[in-house]
Parts: structure tokens; C-alpha cells; sequence
């Protein structure tokens, strides 16, 4: 229903748009928009407290001029990025710094960091560690050259 509507509204809306549009464009002076009356009764308010409220708002002042020239701003970058607070994770499940450090670490010296003393420092099950380092790598980067070279050997 919205398409047909659309449809049949639309010549309606772009009728002579051309020609409005040029009226709009060549006015002089845009029209305001009707104001409140309560906006009215608010600058007569403010008249009768303080007359020449206008004139000192558009008139430029000296002194504040100077202690805008006064102001100088300095900015600095932290040199030192504060390190999170240890988060305290429930026996049986580590955190995923954790496991990309066991998986370095295993990976480097499989005879030293066995799945036994992984299990055991990060309170893990031994299942759960064969199965993390079986199935899970650490992304390293590789050169593209040197696999190329090593392929063309085999």
C-alpha cells in the first residue's frame, strides 16, 4: 500500500519544482518561523532586568580578549599505559592472554612445558589442555618466499 501511495503522491510533490525551488533561492531574506509567546514574554523580562543585556553581548571586551591571549595550552601523551588489573578467573578456565602464553610456551620447548605441568599451573584439566593444543596454533608470521622455496624442494 505504501508503493502505490508513494506512486501516486509523488507527481503531486514534484509538480512545478523547479520554478518553487527558484522563488525559495531568490528571496531576500529567508522568513523566521513564528515564535512562541512565551518567548516573548521572556525578552521583556529580561528588558525590564537588564536593558542593555544586547549590547554588552555584542560588543567585544578587552579584558576578556587579553585573557584569551593568556591562555596557553600544553598537551602531552601518557608515557605510561596503565596495565589492567589481573583478572581473577574461576578454577578450571583461563583467560585468552593465558592460553596464547601456554601455547607459546608449549610450542617452544614441548619436553619442558608438557600438557601435565600446563594442566597444573593454570588449574586446567589435562583434556582440556590436549585438546587446546592440539586443535589451537598462535599466529605467527611466515615468509612467503622462503614457502615457496620450501614447496619447489619437496
Amino acid at each position: 500500500m505504501g508503493k502505490v501511495y508513494s506512486l501516486l503522491t509523488r507527481p503531486i510533490r514534484t509538480f512545478n519544482i523547479e520554478n518553487r525551488a527558484e522563488r525559495v533561492i531568490t528571496r531576500e531574506k529567508p522568513i523566521r518561523a513564528p515564535e512562541h509567546a512565551g518567548v516573548q514574554k521572556q525578552r521583556e523580562e529580561v528588558n525590564k532586568l537588564y536593558p542593555d543585556f544586547m549590547e554588552t553581548q555584542n560588543k567585544k571586551s578587552s579584558q576578556l580578549d587579553d585573557y584569551l591571549k593568556d591562555v596557553f595550552v600544553v598537551s602531552e601523551d601518557p608515557q605510561e599505559v596503565p596495565v589492567s588489573q589481573k583478572l581473577i578467573v574461576s578454577r578450571g578456565k583461563c583467560t585468552f592472554n593465558e592460553v596464547v602464553e601456554f601455547l607459546n610456551l608449549y610450542y617452544k620447548n614441548p619436553q619442558e612445558y608438557t600438557v601435565e605441568k600446563i594442566s597444573q599451573d593454570y588449574n586446567l584439566d589435562k583434556e582440556i589442555v590436549v585438546n587446546i593444543v592440539s586443535h589451537f596454533q598462535v599466529l605467527s608470521k611466515k615468509n612467503v618466499e622462503e614457502m615457496n622455496i620450501n614447496k619447489k624442494a619437496k
